[in-house]
Protein backbone atom coordinates (compact mmCIF):
# COMPACT_ATOMS: atom_id res chain seq x y z
CA UNK A 1 0.00 0.00 0.00
CA UNK A 2 3.08 2.88 0.96
CA UNK A 3 4.75 1.28 -2.30
CA UNK A 4 1.89 2.34 -4.70
CA UNK A 5 0.57 5.14 -2.83
CA UNK A 6 3.67 6.61 -1.21
CA UNK A 7 2.50 10.35 -2.42
CA UNK A 8 -0.36 10.38 -0.03
CA UNK A 9 1.99 9.50 2.98
CA UNK A 10 3.61 12.10 5.49
CA UNK A 11 7.22 12.25 4.83
CA UNK A 12 9.38 10.87 8.04
CA UNK A 13 11.32 13.43 10.37
CA UNK A 14 14.06 11.79 8.06
CA UNK A 15 12.92 12.65 4.79
CA UNK A 16 11.93 16.48 6.08
CA UNK A 17 15.41 16.42 7.77
CA UNK A 18 16.80 15.28 4.23
CA UNK A 19 14.58 17.62 2.58
CA UNK A 20 15.38 20.83 4.19
CA UNK A 21 19.62 19.71 4.43
CA UNK A 22 19.70 19.33 0.80
CA UNK A 23 17.09 20.99 -0.84
CA UNK A 24 17.35 23.94 -3.28
CA UNK A 25 14.58 26.90 -2.12
CA UNK A 26 12.53 28.36 -4.95
CA UNK A 27 11.13 31.76 -4.50
CA UNK A 28 8.15 32.68 -6.95
CA UNK A 29 7.45 36.25 -7.98
CA UNK A 30 4.32 36.41 -4.72
CA UNK A 31 7.28 36.19 -2.25
CA UNK A 32 9.57 39.05 -3.44
CA UNK A 33 6.68 41.11 -4.40
CA UNK A 34 5.48 40.82 -0.99
CA UNK A 35 8.81 42.20 0.34
CA UNK A 36 7.31 45.53 -0.65
CA UNK A 37 4.10 45.28 1.38
CA UNK A 38 5.56 43.98 4.55
CA UNK A 39 6.89 46.15 7.60
CA UNK A 40 9.98 47.46 7.58
CA UNK A 41 11.10 45.73 10.25
CA UNK A 42 9.78 42.46 9.07
CA UNK A 43 11.16 42.79 5.37
CA UNK A 44 14.82 43.53 7.33
CA UNK A 45 14.35 40.41 9.00
CA UNK A 46 13.02 38.42 6.26
CA UNK A 47 16.15 39.62 3.53
CA UNK A 48 18.50 38.98 6.68
CA UNK A 49 17.23 35.10 6.87
CA UNK A 50 16.99 34.95 2.64
CA UNK A 51 20.75 36.45 2.64
CA UNK A 52 21.79 33.56 5.11
CA UNK A 53 20.30 31.05 2.83
CA UNK A 54 21.57 32.74 -0.43
CA UNK A 55 23.67 29.62 -1.64
CA UNK A 56 20.56 27.68 -1.68
CA UNK A 57 18.26 29.81 -3.02
CA UNK A 58 17.06 30.08 -6.80
CA UNK A 59 14.00 31.58 -8.69
CA UNK A 60 13.01 30.82 -12.12
CA UNK A 61 13.11 33.24 -14.63
CA UNK A 62 9.13 33.36 -15.26
CA UNK A 63 9.26 34.69 -11.74
CA UNK A 64 11.77 36.69 -11.81
CA UNK A 65 10.03 38.31 -14.82
CA UNK A 66 7.01 38.57 -12.97
CA UNK A 67 8.34 40.62 -10.19
CA UNK A 68 9.98 43.22 -12.26
CA UNK A 69 7.02 43.58 -14.74
CA UNK A 70 4.58 43.71 -11.60
CA UNK A 71 6.66 45.75 -9.04
CA UNK A 72 5.76 48.95 -9.52
CA UNK A 73 2.38 48.60 -9.31
CA UNK A 74 2.46 46.96 -5.94
CA UNK A 75 4.28 49.68 -4.70
CA UNK A 76 1.81 51.73 -6.04
CA UNK A 77 -1.17 49.70 -4.72
CA UNK A 78 -0.17 50.85 -1.31
CA UNK A 79 -1.30 54.10 -1.83
CA UNK A 80 -5.04 53.47 -3.57
CA UNK A 81 -6.43 52.81 0.01
CA UNK A 82 -5.26 55.87 1.46
CA UNK A 83 -7.13 58.11 -1.19
CA UNK A 84 -10.33 56.27 -1.20
CA UNK A 85 -10.34 56.25 2.81
CA UNK A 86 -10.27 59.79 2.66
CA UNK A 87 -13.18 60.03 0.50
CA UNK A 88 -15.10 57.59 3.11
CA UNK A 89 -13.44 60.05 5.61
CA UNK A 90 -15.09 63.34 3.65
CA UNK A 91 -18.42 61.45 3.55
CA UNK A 92 -18.65 60.17 6.80
CA UNK A 93 -17.75 63.49 7.71
CA UNK A 94 -20.63 65.48 5.49
CA UNK A 95 -22.92 62.44 6.58
CA UNK A 96 -22.83 63.13 10.33
CA UNK A 97 -22.68 66.97 10.23
CA UNK A 98 -25.65 66.54 8.14
CA UNK A 99 -27.15 64.75 10.78
CA UNK A 100 -26.50 66.83 13.75
CA UNK A 101 -27.59 70.03 12.05
CA UNK A 102 -30.94 68.78 11.94
CA UNK A 103 -30.88 68.24 16.00
CA UNK A 104 -32.95 70.93 17.54
CA UNK A 105 -30.24 72.89 19.65
CA UNK A 106 -31.19 73.23 22.98
CA UNK A 107 -34.07 70.79 23.32
CA UNK A 108 -32.35 67.64 23.77
CA UNK A 109 -32.17 66.79 27.75
CA UNK A 110 -28.42 65.21 27.15
CA UNK A 111 -27.02 66.40 24.34
CA UNK A 112 -25.38 69.58 22.84
CA UNK A 113 -25.59 70.41 19.52
CA UNK A 114 -22.48 72.39 19.72
CA UNK A 115 -20.36 69.79 21.57
CA UNK A 116 -21.29 67.00 19.44
CA UNK A 117 -20.02 68.90 16.01
CA UNK A 118 -17.11 69.83 18.23
CA UNK A 119 -16.61 65.79 18.84
CA UNK A 120 -17.03 64.79 15.40
CA UNK A 121 -14.61 67.25 14.11
CA UNK A 122 -11.87 65.98 16.45
CA UNK A 123 -12.18 62.49 15.34
CA UNK A 124 -12.30 63.20 11.87
CA UNK A 125 -8.82 65.63 12.54
CA UNK A 126 -7.42 62.31 13.98
CA UNK A 127 -8.24 59.75 11.08
CA UNK A 128 -6.96 62.79 8.80
CA UNK A 129 -3.77 62.97 10.44
CA UNK A 130 -3.63 59.01 10.33
CA UNK A 131 -3.92 58.75 6.75
CA UNK A 132 -1.14 61.45 6.22
CA UNK A 133 1.39 60.31 7.65
CA UNK A 134 0.50 56.55 6.46
CA UNK A 135 0.72 58.28 2.78
CA UNK A 136 4.26 59.99 3.98
CA UNK A 137 5.89 56.97 5.12
CA UNK A 138 5.00 55.87 1.14
CA UNK A 139 7.43 56.26 -1.84
CA UNK A 140 7.14 59.48 -3.74
CA UNK A 141 4.54 58.37 -6.35
CA UNK A 142 6.48 60.84 -9.05
CA UNK A 143 8.47 57.72 -9.87
CA UNK A 144 11.89 58.39 -9.10
CA UNK A 145 11.83 56.19 -5.64
CA UNK A 146 10.08 53.35 -7.53
CA UNK A 147 12.41 53.65 -10.70
CA UNK A 148 15.90 54.30 -9.46
CA UNK A 149 15.90 54.62 -5.62
CA UNK A 150 13.65 51.63 -4.18
CA UNK A 151 16.15 49.81 -1.93
CA UNK A 152 14.10 46.51 -1.24
CA UNK A 153 14.12 46.06 -5.02
CA UNK A 154 18.14 46.89 -4.88
CA UNK A 155 18.40 44.23 -2.02
CA UNK A 156 17.14 41.75 -4.04
CA UNK A 157 18.66 42.30 -7.03
CA UNK A 158 22.14 41.99 -5.01
CA UNK A 159 20.67 38.60 -3.47
CA UNK A 160 19.44 36.77 -6.57
CA UNK A 161 22.57 37.72 -8.29
CA UNK A 162 23.60 34.86 -10.21
CA UNK A 163 20.61 32.69 -8.65
CA UNK A 164 18.17 33.31 -11.53
CA UNK A 165 17.10 31.02 -14.40
CA UNK A 166 17.45 30.81 -17.59
CA UNK A 167 13.89 31.63 -20.08
CA UNK A 168 13.00 29.03 -22.69
CA UNK A 169 13.76 29.62 -26.57
CA UNK A 170 10.76 30.32 -28.65
CA UNK A 171 10.50 26.71 -29.89
CA UNK A 172 10.78 25.18 -26.59
CA UNK A 173 8.16 28.24 -25.23
CA UNK A 174 5.67 27.15 -27.74
CA UNK A 175 6.17 23.08 -26.91
CA UNK A 176 5.19 24.53 -23.24
CA UNK A 177 2.37 26.80 -24.52
CA UNK A 178 0.70 23.71 -25.93
CA UNK A 179 1.37 21.38 -23.06
CA UNK A 180 -0.35 24.52 -20.75
CA UNK A 181 -3.50 24.11 -23.16
CA UNK A 182 -3.74 20.56 -22.73
CA UNK A 183 -3.30 20.91 -18.73
CA UNK A 184 -6.18 23.32 -18.89
CA UNK A 185 -8.79 21.46 -20.74
CA UNK A 186 -7.88 18.14 -18.39
CA UNK A 187 -7.39 20.37 -15.33
CA UNK A 188 -4.04 19.06 -14.68
CA UNK A 189 -1.87 21.09 -12.21
CA UNK A 190 -0.93 23.42 -12.20
CA UNK A 191 -2.35 25.99 -14.14
CA UNK A 192 -5.58 25.10 -14.87
CA UNK A 193 -6.98 28.15 -12.30
CA UNK A 194 -5.46 30.87 -14.63
CA UNK A 195 -7.65 29.64 -17.74
CA UNK A 196 -9.89 32.91 -17.57
CA UNK A 197 -6.49 34.92 -18.53
CA UNK A 198 -5.78 36.21 -21.61
CA UNK A 199 -2.79 34.93 -23.60
CA UNK A 200 0.36 34.12 -22.88
CA UNK A 201 -0.38 35.37 -19.11
CA UNK A 202 -2.58 32.42 -18.61
CA UNK A 203 0.24 30.01 -19.30
CA UNK A 204 2.73 31.54 -16.55
CA UNK A 205 2.47 28.91 -13.87
CA UNK A 206 3.24 26.07 -16.37
CA UNK A 207 6.21 27.79 -17.40
CA UNK A 208 7.41 28.44 -14.15
CA UNK A 209 6.83 24.61 -13.05
CA UNK A 210 8.90 23.57 -16.34
CA UNK A 211 11.73 25.85 -15.53
CA UNK A 212 11.77 24.34 -11.86
CA UNK A 213 11.53 20.62 -13.55
CA UNK A 214 14.25 21.49 -15.65
CA UNK A 215 16.63 23.06 -12.76
CA UNK A 216 15.92 19.89 -10.56
CA UNK A 217 17.25 17.53 -13.58
CA UNK A 218 20.54 19.87 -13.81
CA UNK A 219 20.83 20.36 -10.23
CA UNK A 220 20.28 16.54 -8.75
CA UNK A 221 18.36 18.52 -5.77
CA UNK A 222 15.08 18.55 -4.39
CA UNK A 223 13.06 21.75 -4.67
CA UNK A 224 11.19 23.05 -1.89
CA UNK A 225 8.56 26.13 -3.30
CA UNK A 226 8.20 29.16 -1.35
CA UNK A 227 4.62 30.71 -3.04
CA UNK A 228 2.31 33.12 -1.80
CA UNK A 229 -0.15 31.60 -4.72
CA UNK A 230 -3.30 29.93 -2.84
CA UNK A 231 -4.76 29.01 -6.14
CA UNK A 232 -6.02 25.09 -6.30
CA UNK A 233 -4.08 23.69 -8.94
CA UNK A 234 -0.90 23.80 -6.54
CA UNK A 235 -2.82 23.20 -3.35
CA UNK A 236 -4.29 19.34 -2.25
CA UNK A 237 -7.77 21.31 -0.27
CA UNK A 238 -10.00 18.70 1.13
CA UNK A 239 -13.64 20.53 2.12
CA UNK A 240 -11.61 23.53 2.83
CA UNK A 241 -8.49 22.22 4.66
CA UNK A 242 -5.17 22.26 2.74
CA UNK A 243 -3.18 18.85 3.58
CA UNK A 244 0.52 20.17 1.52
CA UNK A 245 0.92 20.60 -2.10
CA UNK A 246 -0.85 18.79 -4.80
CA UNK A 247 0.22 15.12 -5.34
CA UNK A 248 0.46 15.35 -8.72
CA UNK A 249 3.06 17.58 -8.41
CA UNK A 250 5.30 15.79 -6.35
CA UNK A 251 4.83 12.86 -8.58
CA UNK A 252 5.54 14.78 -11.44
CA UNK A 253 8.92 16.44 -10.08
CA UNK A 254 10.19 12.42 -8.92
CA UNK A 255 8.95 11.02 -12.51
CA UNK A 256 10.41 13.75 -14.55
CA UNK A 257 13.52 14.90 -12.69
CA UNK A 258 13.80 11.97 -10.25
CA UNK A 259 13.73 15.08 -6.98
CA UNK A 260 11.88 15.35 -4.15
CA UNK A 261 9.29 17.99 -4.11
CA UNK A 262 7.55 20.30 -1.88
CA UNK A 263 5.76 24.07 -1.16
CA UNK A 264 5.48 26.34 1.68
CA UNK A 265 3.00 29.36 2.17
CA UNK A 266 5.54 32.28 3.39
CA UNK A 267 4.72 32.44 6.93
CA UNK A 268 4.72 28.22 7.35
CA UNK A 269 8.39 28.37 5.34
CA UNK A 270 9.93 30.54 8.04
CA UNK A 271 8.35 28.90 10.95
CA UNK A 272 9.86 25.03 9.55
CA UNK A 273 13.17 27.17 8.66
CA UNK A 274 13.54 28.41 11.94
CA UNK A 275 13.24 24.70 12.90
CA UNK A 276 15.71 22.47 10.49
CA UNK A 277 17.78 25.67 9.76
CA UNK A 278 18.33 27.70 12.82
CA UNK A 279 17.31 30.38 11.54
CA UNK A 280 16.86 33.57 13.72
CA UNK A 281 13.13 34.25 13.11
CA UNK A 282 11.37 36.71 15.76
CA UNK A 283 7.48 35.83 15.96
CA UNK A 284 6.77 39.35 15.11
CA UNK A 285 8.09 39.04 11.89
CA UNK A 286 6.14 35.32 11.09
CA UNK A 287 2.74 37.23 12.52
CA UNK A 288 3.12 40.04 9.80
CA UNK A 289 4.17 37.83 7.03
CA UNK A 290 1.32 35.55 7.76
CA UNK A 291 -1.05 38.22 8.29
CA UNK A 292 0.14 39.70 5.36
CA UNK A 293 -1.36 36.97 3.14
CA UNK A 294 -4.19 36.55 4.96
CA UNK A 295 -5.43 40.18 4.04
CA UNK A 296 -4.94 39.63 0.42
CA UNK A 297 -7.10 37.02 0.53
CA UNK A 298 -9.12 37.09 3.81
CA UNK A 299 -9.57 40.41 4.51
CA UNK A 300 -12.82 41.70 2.00
CA UNK A 301 -14.89 39.17 4.57
CA UNK A 302 -13.03 40.29 7.64
CA UNK A 303 -12.83 43.99 6.45
CA UNK A 304 -16.70 43.90 5.81
CA UNK A 305 -17.50 42.71 8.97
CA UNK A 306 -15.52 44.99 11.02
CA UNK A 307 -16.78 48.09 9.10
CA UNK A 308 -20.19 46.58 9.38
CA UNK A 309 -20.21 46.82 13.53
CA UNK A 310 -18.27 50.00 13.29
CA UNK A 311 -21.04 51.76 11.20
CA UNK A 312 -24.21 49.93 13.22
CA UNK A 313 -22.60 51.24 16.59
CA UNK A 314 -22.72 54.79 14.43
CA UNK A 315 -26.67 54.23 13.16
CA UNK A 316 -27.59 53.66 16.84
CA UNK A 317 -25.79 56.68 18.59
CA UNK A 318 -27.21 58.84 15.18
CA UNK A 319 -30.44 57.35 15.66
CA UNK A 320 -30.85 57.41 19.45
CA UNK A 321 -28.77 60.55 20.33
CA UNK A 322 -28.21 58.65 23.07
CA UNK A 323 -23.94 60.29 24.45
CA UNK A 324 -21.73 61.78 22.44
CA UNK A 325 -19.40 59.14 23.92
CA UNK A 326 -21.19 56.51 22.05
CA UNK A 327 -20.41 58.58 19.00
CA UNK A 328 -16.59 58.33 20.21
CA UNK A 329 -16.49 54.83 20.81
CA UNK A 330 -18.13 53.92 17.53
CA UNK A 331 -15.02 56.07 15.66
CA UNK A 332 -12.07 54.59 17.73
CA UNK A 333 -13.79 51.37 16.75
CA UNK A 334 -13.29 52.35 12.74
CA UNK A 335 -9.91 53.19 13.69
CA UNK A 336 -8.85 50.15 15.11
CA UNK A 337 -10.15 48.59 11.53
CA UNK A 338 -8.41 51.64 9.85
CA UNK A 339 -5.32 50.39 11.85
CA UNK A 340 -5.63 46.79 11.12
CA UNK A 341 -6.15 46.70 7.70
CA UNK A 342 -5.35 50.37 6.21
CA UNK A 343 -2.82 49.39 3.54
CA UNK A 344 -4.39 46.48 2.20
CA UNK A 345 -5.92 46.28 -1.09
CA UNK A 346 -8.83 44.11 0.12
CA UNK A 347 -9.50 47.62 1.85
CA UNK A 348 -9.71 49.65 -0.98
CA UNK A 349 -11.80 46.97 -3.02
CA UNK A 350 -14.55 47.39 0.14
CA UNK A 351 -14.56 50.75 -0.24
CA UNK A 352 -14.99 50.85 -3.94
CA UNK A 353 -17.82 48.52 -3.61
CA UNK A 354 -19.67 50.27 -0.20
CA UNK A 355 -19.19 53.58 -2.42
CA UNK A 356 -20.98 52.00 -5.67
CA UNK A 357 -23.51 51.15 -2.88
CA UNK A 358 -23.70 54.70 -1.87
CA UNK A 359 -23.67 56.22 -5.21
CA UNK A 360 -26.70 54.17 -6.38
CA UNK A 361 -29.07 54.44 -2.68
CA UNK A 362 -27.29 57.37 -1.51
CA UNK A 363 -27.88 56.17 2.14
CA UNK A 364 -25.94 54.95 4.88
CA UNK A 365 -29.19 51.94 5.56
CA UNK A 366 -27.41 50.91 1.82
CA UNK A 367 -23.99 50.83 3.24
CA UNK A 368 -25.10 48.52 5.88
CA UNK A 369 -26.90 46.20 3.22
CA UNK A 370 -24.15 45.80 1.03
CA UNK A 371 -21.54 44.92 3.81
CA UNK A 372 -24.05 42.36 5.33
CA UNK A 373 -24.60 40.96 1.54
CA UNK A 374 -20.73 40.54 1.36
CA UNK A 375 -20.46 39.50 4.74
CA UNK A 376 -22.69 36.30 4.46
CA UNK A 377 -21.65 36.01 0.92
CA UNK A 378 -17.93 35.37 2.31
CA UNK A 379 -18.73 33.24 6.00
CA UNK A 380 -18.38 29.93 4.42
CA UNK A 381 -14.84 31.05 2.82
CA UNK A 382 -14.00 32.00 5.82
CA UNK A 383 -15.08 28.88 7.66
CA UNK A 384 -13.14 26.97 5.27
CA UNK A 385 -10.19 28.98 5.64
CA UNK A 386 -10.48 29.03 9.21
CA UNK A 387 -10.55 25.25 9.11
CA UNK A 388 -7.19 25.70 6.93
CA UNK A 389 -5.52 27.54 9.16
CA UNK A 390 -6.56 24.73 12.11
CA UNK A 391 -5.04 22.16 10.04
CA UNK A 392 -1.66 24.30 9.18
CA UNK A 393 -1.42 24.40 13.19
CA UNK A 394 -1.13 20.69 13.72
CA UNK A 395 2.09 20.71 10.96
CA UNK A 396 0.66 19.00 8.08
CA UNK A 397 -1.66 21.73 6.22
CA UNK A 398 0.42 24.63 4.80
CA UNK A 399 -1.96 27.62 5.33
CA UNK A 400 -3.63 28.07 1.87
CA UNK A 401 -7.10 28.94 2.01
CA UNK A 402 -9.83 28.47 -0.60
CA UNK A 403 -9.65 32.50 -2.43
CA UNK A 404 -8.17 31.34 -5.75
CA UNK A 405 -8.52 35.04 -6.57
CA UNK A 406 -5.91 36.63 -5.05
CA UNK A 407 -4.06 39.98 -6.59
CA UNK A 408 -3.84 39.38 -10.05
CA UNK A 409 -0.35 41.27 -10.47
CA UNK A 410 1.06 38.14 -8.65
CA UNK A 411 -0.73 35.25 -10.24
Amino acid sequence: MRDSFWMYYWPSEHDLDTLWEDAEIVLDASVLLNLHRYRADTRRELLGVLRDLSDRLWVPYQAALEYQRNRPGVILQQSEPIKSLRKAVHKARDDLMGEVGRFPSGRHPSMDRDALEGLIKKVIRRLEKYLDRSERALPDPTGRQILVEDETWEEVTSLLAGRVGNSFSGDALAVIHEDAKRRIEGRTPPGYEDSDKGEPERYGDVVLWHQMLERAKQSCQPQILVTDDRKEDWWWVVRGMTLGPRRELIVEMRDVANAGFYAYQPGRFLIHAREHLDQLISDDAIEDVTQTSQLRYRSPSMLAQALLDSFEQSQRALDAFGSSQALLDSFEQSQRALDAFGSSQALLDSFEQTQRALDAFGSSQALLDSLQVQGSESTGRLEASEASESADSTGFGEGAGDDSAGDASDA
